[in-house]
């Protein structure tokens, strides 16, 4: 398989996985906030927060190692030495979770009393074994996803989705509690552990070449550190904050909400870009050194401000009819928070989030990572430390947002002294025109219902998508990609003059 092939390939068959299990999520999500109520509903979301804390703070840099030097060592042909690196990794995430899963229950009570929630505490049991299932998972997950075998990694995520719907709706029927989420969670997290691990034994099975581990081992503890300090960026610290200074429940459900429809809904289609990254610039940091990184970047860039600014500015324009739709008006409280974040958000795109810092690993510049994650997961625990008590739950929305724009600017900083990375303005620049035009027409459609709003934004990115063909010439490298991943394709965009 041709690279080109092979980077298109994975970034569709991931797109498909993520897609579909992101939309099935999101259908599930609005059958338990229906059921639950804002108050159950956000105690459900504080222990899964408190899930997410955990695994960061215990994943020892696994992502980043598998991501890194698994490619590099398919590459080179070196399944000895990927075997020896995955086997060790593997136990020592055993070990980490086992003992983390202990702790937990020791040091339960304290945490619950200080955020002033105790009714959290009766889930603690239940909670550390979802842990455990769930850092095994992420573990052998990384594995797939590393070596890009996106087809499999779909066929999973669909799988898993299915089953996991058709859990929730027999607990509709039965009685849907807390508790029974959960263990239907562990449940789906143990099959994915199971399926995924099967689906890493081609990295397992060789026999072990006994390599120098001691780069690797601090390859990981670098990024590690860092990955603990930039989780001060994201959801989980934003939620127990909200509890401590706010204490009611309630209030985590509508900021989950609006995260859940600005952060997941608006990157849905990104979700198997931010995967595949890191693999993807490694390779072709590997292959074609730094003037390919750079063009790589550049064609990366643009695919993420595609997919994702049309589906923020959507958000922006639609906030109360999707919130009144999916969850009913009584969460009517959540759409300023969705306008405020899609709007930070499309910013964020514009400068190019996340693929500026993924360059700093193919080029062993990890220490770039720790510092620009940790000066933003520093800002936004300051950030939301000042606004919560100021502004409620709109204080977390203006903390988090505001923490991840700066961020994103000083990393795009970092990009162009590291690969002379430029904004491709020109880009930026039609694509937002287009949005304008194709977006215009809907804001005059009132009282939609859920079929409409479907064929509305079903209409709106199919506009946007033949507009952006139609205007904007995209170069040869980028031509090449498409057209040796499918000539046919390729042959049909040329003659209806979709591609110039």
């Amino acid at each position: 398989m041709s690279f080109g092939k092979k980077i298109v390939s994975g970034l569709l068959w991931g797109q498909v996985g993520m897609t579909g299990r992101t939309v099935m999520c999101f259908f599930i999500s609005i059958l338990v906030v229906r059921t639950l109520g804002a108050r159950n509903y956000g105690i459900y979301v504080a222990l899964l927060c408190l899930i997410e804390i955990l695994i960061k703070f215990t994943e020892i840099g696994i992502q980043s190692i598998f991501s890194t030097y698994i490619p590099r060592f398919i590459n080179n042909n070196q399944l000895g030495e990927c075997s020896y690196v995955v086997r060790r990794v593997i136990i020592l995430r055993v070990i980490v979770s086992t003992l983390t899963a202990g702790l937990l229950q020791l040091l339960a009570g304290p945490l619950v009393a200080y955020i002033g929630n105790p009714e959290i505490y009766q889930y603690v049991l239940l909670t550390s074994v979802w842990f455990f299932f769930r850092s095994l998972m992420d573990c052998f997950i990384f594995i797939v996803t590393s070596k890009m075998d996106m087809k499999f990694y779909s066929a999973v995520e669909m799988g898993v989705s299915v089953f996991q719907l058709i859990g929730v709706l027999i607990l509709l029927r039965t009685g849907l509690t807390i508790s029974s989420l959960i263990i239907l969670m562990i449940a789906v997290n143990a099959v994915q552990t199971v399926f995924y691990a099967i689906g890493s034994l081609d990295m397992i099975t060789p026999k072990s070449v006994r390599l120098e581990i001691g780069p690797i081992a601090k390859f990981g503890v670098i990024t590690w550190l860092s990955s603990i300090v930039q989780y001060f960026r994201f959801k989980s610290i934003d939620v127990f904050l909200i509890l401590y200074f706010l204490r009611d429940p309630s209030n985590v459900a509508y900021y989950d909400i609006a995260y859940l429809l600005v952060i997941t809904g608006g990157s849905v289609l990104l979700t198997s870009a931010d995967r595949l990254l890191l693999p993807i610039f490694s390779e072709t940091h590997s292959r074609l050194g730094l003037d390919g990184l750079r063009k790589i970047w550049d064609s990366m860039t643009k695919l993420t401000i595609y997919l994702a600014v049309p589906i923020y500015a959507f958000l922006i324009v639609h906030a109360d009819t999707i919130i009144s739709l999916f969850y009913t008006d009584a969460y009517l409280t959540a759409s300023p928070l969705v306008v405020v974040f899609s709007s930070f958000m499309i910013a964020c795109v514009f400068f190019a989030g996340e693929t500026s810092i993924t360059v700093v690993f193919p080029l062993n510049k990890e220490q770039f990572f720790l510092y620009l994650r940790g000066i933003g997961g520093v800002l936004n625990f300051v950030f939301n430390i000042i606004f919560i008590p100021k502004f409620g739950i709109m204080g977390a929305v203006l903390g988090t947002s505001g923490a991840m724009l700066i961020t994103t600017i000083l990393e795009l900083a970092v990009a162009n002294k590291l690969i002379s990375a430029r904004l491709p303005y020109r880009f930026i620049a039609t694509l937002s025109l287009i949005i304008i035009v194709s977006l215009s027409w809907t804001i005059f459609i009132k009282d939609m219902n859920i079929i409409q709003l479907g064929v509305v934004a079903v209409s709106y990115g199919v506009v946007t998508t033949l507009l952006l063909l139609k205007f904007y010439a995209f170069d040869d490298d980028e031509k090449k990609i498409v057209q040796e991943f499918n000539p046919s394709v390729y042959d049909k965009l040329i003659k209806y003059r979709l591609l110039r």
